[in-house]
């Protein structure tokens, strides 16, 4: 009995748990979950300034053009200025603190002074109508102390580094890295670059594992490879379970007469469950516990395992670290005719062009490894069927 994308990636990770936390500055800590929310020790801006290299006013009213006033101080970006007396004026640079006093900030082209390096005028006169609180940021305008500045759960992009700093902080307490394990399954499977044996092929699928986990905030710890021989196979999964949050294999979990993922749960070796999901590639998929570790049993065709990984492992991935792993949808419009006639939910890579709309020329077999590095998102062709002419659009997700 089929089960759909949701209900597998549901029951997959219905017993995951976040792993621990760690401490970790500001600049090693990109691409990391944070654990605790952070809360603003400082507020944003951390003192009124200036938004405009100009001229601060101490005015009590809105003035008019025309008007003249004596400038008594330069204030730099960096200093610590005295107030402004009543009716006199500071030229102040961009971002410099609005002295106590000033109530508006005149930019310097609506003034009778030049732009750029020159001395301090003794006087300036005004061009343009000035109001009152023009061109300074309040304090705090951005964020308050106090105030939580980035949730938990957040992936730690360059700007939310940014903001942590801003807000006072040089560490962040993120999620660890999960740590994960790729178990290889096939006596075909020969190393990379090896020279082949008859009827040998190259294990492509624990390269695309490797390169594909740390994108997704995992560690990989080790590449091991085992054969289709019962035995091999639960030797070298209980080696690869010792240090790992997360075992993951590929192949050995549909109706073959050599599959050993499916020989290892006869066994009651290994705490298994396994599913026929609707989806295609990707329909045989397992699940359970070696040890501590969370299996994740994937297909063994290569776009099979890229598709599974992307929309299961990832899950699993994105909960031990606390957050969750969402697929936005978008839509492109189709080059050519598409009529698909249902069954299983399809994901075809495919390379979008925002002139051509998408192109995959290759077809939709789950072996065709060769080209899937042209991909750039995955068509979703939907389970009760569609049929679309060229330039109607279709719901794609990003890899």
């Amino acid at each position: 009995m089929l089960i759909s994308v949701e209900e597998y990636t549901e029951a997959l990770t219905r017993d995951i748990v976040p792993v621990g936390t760690e401490r970790l500055p500001l600049g090693a800590a990109l691409g990391r979950v944070v654990a605790v929310p952070v809360v603003a020790k400082l507020a944003v801006p951390p003192f009124a300034n200036s938004a405009m290299d100009g001229f601060a006013l101490n005015v009590a009213a809105d003035v008019a053009p025309g008007a003249s006033f004596d400038v008594v101080t330069d204030i730099p970006a960096g200093s610590a200025p005295t107030s402004l007396p009543e009716g006199k004026a500071a030229r102040i640079m961009t971002g410099a603190p609005v002295p106590e006093g000033a109530t508006c900030v005149v930019p310097v082209e609506h003034t009778d002074s030049q732009p750029g390096p020159r001395p301090c005028p003794p006087q300036v006169t005004i061009h343009e109508p000035v109001t009152i609180g023009q061109h300074i940021r309040p304090a705090g305008e951005d964020i308050q102390p106090g105030v939580v500045g980035i949730e938990a759960g957040t992936v730690l992009t360059a700007t939310a580094l940014s903001t942590a700093a801003s807000i006072g902080h040089a560490e962040v307490e993120v999620y660890r890295r999960p740590r994960v394990a790729i178990v290889s399954t096939g006596s075909e499977l020969a190393e990379p670059g090896q020279a082949l044996e008859p009827g040998q092929i190259p294990d492509s699928n624990s390269i695309l594992l490797q390169g594909l986990l740390p994108g997704w905030g995992a560690e990989v710890i080790g590449i091991f490879r085992a054969s289709d021989v019962a035995g091999n196979f639960a030797e070298v999964l209980a080696k690869a379970a010792t240090e790992a949050d997360v075992v993951v294999t590929t192949g050995g979990v549909s109706a073959g007469a050599y599959d050993p993922v499916k020989e290892l749960a006869a066994s009651g070796k290994a705490e298994l469950q396994f599913a026929k999901v609707n989806q295609q590639p990707g329909k045989p998929q397992g699940y359970g516990r070696i040890g501590d570790a969370k299996l994740v049993a994937l297909p063994g065709n290569p776009v099979s395992v890229f598709v599974s990984a992307t929309i299961h492992l990832r899950a699993v991935l994105a909960k031990l670290q606390g957050t969750v792993s969402e697929h936005p949808e978008f839509f492109v419009p189709v080059a050519q005719r598409i009529e698909f006639k249902g069954g299983r939910r399809r994901y075809v890579p495919v390379r979008v062009d925002k002139a051509a709309g998408f192109v995959h020329e290759k077809g939709l077999g789950s072996h065709l490894v060769a080209s899937l590095h042209l991909a750039n998102a995955l068509l979703v062709l939907p389970e009760e069927g569609i049929t679309l002419e060229p330039g109607q659009l279709c719901p794609a997700i990003a890899i």
